[in-house]
């Protein structure tokens, strides 16, 4: 499960049971950072989407096979 945390700028994922597996992102405007990031969404490439609110963009991150977090940023 894949939650924006819109007030902390960050991204939550969990897998199946409610563990917490990673957190990404953090308050700004450079790559991988967030401004009030409003929706995210995914892909079958495991691509990460996520709508940055207050930037005005979508940034695109790829996750990694390791499961360990994202990689990208743009």
């Amino acid at each position: 499960m894949y939650v924006v945390e819109g007030r902390n700028d960050r991204v939550q994922v969990y897998d199946s049971e409610g563990g917490l597996l990673f957190i990404f992102g953090g308050t700004g405007s450079g790559s991988g950072e967030f401004f009030l990031p409003t929706g995210i969404a995914l892909d079958g490439e495991n691509h990460i989407y996520v709508a940055d609110g207050y930037n005005r963009r979508v940034q695109m991150f790829r996750l990694r096979q390791e499961n360990t977090g994202p990689a990208g940023g743009n």
